[in-house]
């Protein structure tokens, strides 16, 4: 498409020198513990008559024993009898010993045992439910991926990070995220949810002092957060992704600008073939200089993302065979840059619905839409015309009703016309003027009137199927004028008649023609079979 920029990058990745980062993303202010000998004299204990208590954080103390506080100055010992403690039981020091490392062995289970829990509740985040998981991380895989994907997504246990590390995520969590990354929620450290993931990721960086500036590190960041979220593990190529050798913009998939400082488009078609479906992360939608994205039969699920309605710069949108839900909504007009819009099986068994609107219309720079097997809402609109620079137009069963409307004639740049499988319910209108058209296929819908003479004055037809439709008339002899022709299918049509031209059989390429053979004169490859359809797939 030559709409697209080439991609730029040719030549080998050259990293950049390496400097400290000290100072220049954020101050470590650390700030030590005091240790139990700085306790002033004055947190000295008396627990009985001219005796000191040991220096401990705790204090425990017994209420036959009045304390009272250390002086500097030495401490007189009154002759006032005070009070003894009772006499405990022999061995009474032995049972509370075990009471309390019973229940210290009690709370450390059970301490770690909500960890390990929420750890494991924090993976199923990003995973799905347990019966579902796809545990496919091999020995070569958790070898190449970072410590904290693999414990959240292969080991679905909480991370536990080295103190550098963590030190380190810290820091870009009180600054970087803030500054550079406001959108994004607040992240909690034992969380597996994939930003979290990713800003550990990036953490790695900092450790090793690798040279970023901001704006890298923001796109990097946006990229690990779509890989750990859409298991990029499972990819069938995830080439040069989470490596430290090669630079972002010459990972699999990911397109970047001539000077590499945005990226513009996510080319990752079939990666998740198979798996179960995952909805896309909203972080991917804070890539807004995106001018194309081809997820097509990647696992894509959930609602139809309404964050893709704020890339306004798309060109190209590719979504075809995934598994979305929901509508899709009058928004999309906002991508008034869109060129190539494919959602064709986006929606698995017609789940995902859609509107042609009037905002619809503002899509004037469409050249290919795809929107077959998803539900329309409504009638196809006269504001179809709009969509003056439209070459592909493929809406099969999508469920229309009402007529055809007669602007569909004014596309002159029409070169594969699919409206069938719906309920359209009226007569054919003149297409004439679609003298670029290759294909035309109206069948199984409820069309009927006069057989559209109009149809021999397109040079360039090679496949006619008007399955299902209630014809009449005589077949115009100028179809002789049709000499790319290898796909002619008017079925059931009793109220035809005349001929169909034997030239058609010889056409390189042919494929077949379907007649009502006895109402049509048959001709040398000719079929009366009316179930036989030989265009539905082409």
């Amino acid at each position: 498409m030559d709409y697209l920029p080439p991609d730029p990058f040719q030549d080998e990745y050259t990293k950049r020198p390496r400097r400290p980062l000290r100072g220049s993303l954020y101050e470590k202010n650390l700030v030590a513990e005091a240790s139990v000998d700085q306790i002033d004299d004055d947190d000295l204990l008396i627990r009985g008559p001219g005796q000191l208590g040991e220096r401990s954080k705790s204090v425990v103390t017994f209420t036959q024993v009045p304390l009272r506080r250390a002086s500097r100055q030495p401490h007189h010992i009154t002759d006032q009898v005070l009070p003894q403690p009772q006499q405990k039981p022999k061995f009474h020091w032995l049972s509370e010993t075990l009471t309390l490392l019973l229940i210290g062995i009690a709370g450390a289970v059970a301490y770690f045992g909500i960890v390990k829990y929420t750890g494991r509740i924090h993976a199923m985040s990003i995973l799905g439910d347990s019966s579902t998981l796809d545990n496919t991380c091999d020995a070569a895989a958790i070898h190449a991926l970072p410590p904290m994907y693999v414990s959240c997504v292969c080991e679905q246990k909480s991370y536990q990070p080295t103190h550098k590390i963590k030190e380190e995520y810290d820091g870009l969590k009180g600054t970087f995220i803030p500054n550079f990354l406001p959108e994004i929620p607040e992240l909690h450290d034992l969380s597996c949810d994939a930003a979290n993931v990713a800003l550990y990721w990036l953490s790695q960086y900092v450790q090793l002092e690798i040279d970023f500036n901001m704006n890298d590190w923001r796109l990097q960041f946006l990229l690990v957060t779509f890989y750990v979220h859409h298991k990029g593990h499972l990819w069938e190529n995830s080439s040069g992704w989470l490596s430290n050798e090669v630079h972002f913009c010459s990972w699999k998939g990911v397109i970047c600008s001539g000077t590499n400082d945005t990226i513009i488009g996510l080319e990752l078609p079939n990666i998740l073939n198979g798996h179960q479906p995952i909805p896309l992360p909203e972080e991917l939608f804070l890539l807004t200089n995106l001018k194309l994205i081809d997820f097509a039969n990647s696992s894509i699920g959930g609602e139809f993302p309404s964050g893709l309605y704020n890339l306004t710069d798309l060109v190209y949108l590719d979504l075809h065979h995934n598994h979305l839900t929901g509508s899709i909504g009058s928004e999309l007009a906002r991508l008034s840059n869109l060129r190539v819009l494919n959602l064709n099986d986006a929606g698995q068994n017609g789940k995902l619905k859609f509107e042609l609107t009037n905002e619809f219309s503002q899509l004037t720079y469409l050249e290919e839409l795809y929107l077959s097997n998803l539900s329309a809402v409504g009638t196809l609109p006269a504001e179809i015309q709009s969509l003056t620079d439209i070459q592909y137009l493929d809406m099969k069963n999508c469920g229309f009703s009402g007529t055809l409307p007669s602007e569909l004639g004014l596309l002159t740049k029409l070169q594969y016309l699919n409206l069938g499988g719906s309920s359209f319910s009226s007569s054919i209108p003149d297409l004439s003027r679609l003298q670029k058209l290759a294909v035309l296929d109206l069948g199984e819908n409820k069309l009927e009137g006069p057989f559209p003479s109009e149809i021999s004055k397109l040079p360039l037809l090679q496949k006619l199927r008007l399955t299902g439709a209630e014809l009449t008339g005589v077949l115009p002899t100028e179809l002789t004028e049709l000499h790319h022709m290898v796909c002619f299918d008017v079925g059931t049509s009793t109220g035809l008649s005349g001929t169909v031209p034997d030239a058609w059989c010889t056409n390189a390429g042919f494929i077949g023609i379907s007649i009502p053979c006895f109402q049509v004169e048959e001709c040398l490859c000719c079929t009366c079979d009316t179930l036989a359809d030989p265009c539905k797939e082409v």
